[in-house]
């Protein structure tokens, strides 16, 4: 049985399909909990539902370094979640959620040294993980062997869904037929576009599955690709690769880094003249990308699940929420965020038997998330992987981002 949203009253009602805890209506959820919970017994809970008490989620975010600007938003996606799942009463009457929230600062061996905590605490039911891939390949086998359910929310490491222990809400663009495909697609069918060059993060390994995604594509379409720029994470002066690319004066210039350093490399190349397209992933979706690209970024192109103006009603719900909540727009990492945390929420709602491994077991049969705020559709779960029918082609105009070629 699941919790969704009742669009007459506002508040919730049990239905016997697959589907997601609502979320659109943020704080103002009726607090109807779910019927016959057990308030009674240990924190295991007892046989009609979840014993009263508080049950943590365990958060490994870099919430300092290099990767801060996907950690924060992750963090803070969470956060509203929590207090919005907490509001509704969805989990059971004196059943509430709490975030369990350490910073690995982009040091792996801590990384672990978290992971482990969270495992040896009995009161940790779930984590949300994983900012890179570095530091999800460190901490992925003790997650795992230690049968702690675990939702990534941004790394894009092979191996990081496999139910019932993992799962991940970032989607994956760079996989064949998903977003960087779409983009391909979309902008060659409306430009002449003959030669490319493309800049990749080359200590990133989710990057560089992508860059070689983007590569086969635009090769398997005609377009030659002049020239490779290899980058690192920890790069910030560009001048001399920019330079380069102007130089070399590319139809096409793709921006294919790890997150705020697509945005230094195209205020570089747009410094030094380049007027050529531009596309990038989203890593160069968020309001701190803009202010350090400034009105460089106009024109990029990117594919997106969710950008300031989606057409999608619980989307800009969220967005509402959010920013009264933070002072700031959302980006696409606190969505991640924020869906982690409510596909945890689901298993605690569908778990038959209360413990971990009933989260992980329950979450393993979901395969849908309806209301979440991405697509027209929200978010579609494959063996722990989600996925979206159709991304929006995204640009940014100003310091907005807005639909491209509309």
């Amino acid at each position: 049985m699941k919790l969704v949203q009742n669009t007459k009253s506002g508040g919730l009602r049990r239905a016997g399909k697959i589907g997601a805890i609502s979320l659109a209506v943020a704080l103002t959820l009726s607090a109807c909990g779910s019927d016959g919970a057990n308030n009674e017994g240990s924190s295991a809970g007892g046989g009609d539902g979840w014993a009263a008490g508080t049950y943590k989620i365990g958060v490994q975010a870099l919430l300092s370094g290099p990767a801060s600007f996907a950690g924060i938003p992750v963090a803070n996606g969470a956060e509203l979640a929590v207090e919005e799942i907490n509001a509704s009463g969805a989990l059971g009457e004196g059943v509430t959620l709490e975030l369990d929230v350490k910073d690995a600062g982009g040091d792996f061996a801590k990384a672990v040294s978290i992971a482990n905590d969270f495992v040896r605490d009995d009161d940790v039911y779930g984590v949300i993980c994983c900012t890179i891939s570095g530091e999800a390949g460190a901490v992925r086998s003790v997650l795992q062997s230690g049968k702690l359910p675990t939702v990534t929310a941004v790394a894009l490491l092979d191996g990081m869904n496999e139910p019932p222990y993992l799962y991940r809400v970032a989607l994956l663009p760079g996989t064949e037929g998903q977003g960087h495909d779409q983009l391909v697609d979309q902008i060659l069918a409306a430009e002449d576009i003959k030669t490319a060059v493309i800049a990749n993060t080359a200590d990133s390994q989710g990057q560089v599955a992508e860059f070689d995604r983007w590569k086969e594509k635009l090769e398997s379409e005609g377009v030659e690709v002049v020239r490779v720029v290899e980058t690192f994470i920890a790069d910030r002066d560009f001048t001399g690769p920019a330079t380069t690319i102007a130089e070399l004066d590319p139809d096409l210039f793709l921006a294919g880094m790890y997150g705020d350093t697509g945005a230094l490399m195209i205020d570089a190349v747009r410094d030094r003249g380049y007027d050529g397209t531009i596309i990038s992933n989203f890593g160069i979706s968020g309001e701190n990308a803009y202010k350090l690209g400034g009105d460089s970024m106009d024109g990029a192109v990117f594919p997106a699940p969710f950008f300031d103006g989606i057409p999608n009603e619980n989307a800009q719900k969220f967005i509402e929420n959010y920013t009264a909540k933070f002072d700031q727009a959302p980006d696409t990492f606190a969505v991640n965020g924020y869906m982690a945390a409510y596909l945890i929420a689901q298993g605690f709602l569908d778990a038959t038997e209360f413990t971990r491994e009933g989260v992980a077991q329950a979450m393993a049969n979901v395969s849908a998330l309806p209301d979440m705020p991405v697509g027209m559709n929200g978010l579609i779960l494959e063996n722990g992987q989600a996925t979206i029918e159709e991304y929006f082609m995204v640009t940014w105009d100003d310091g907005n981002t807005v639909l491209w070629n509309q």
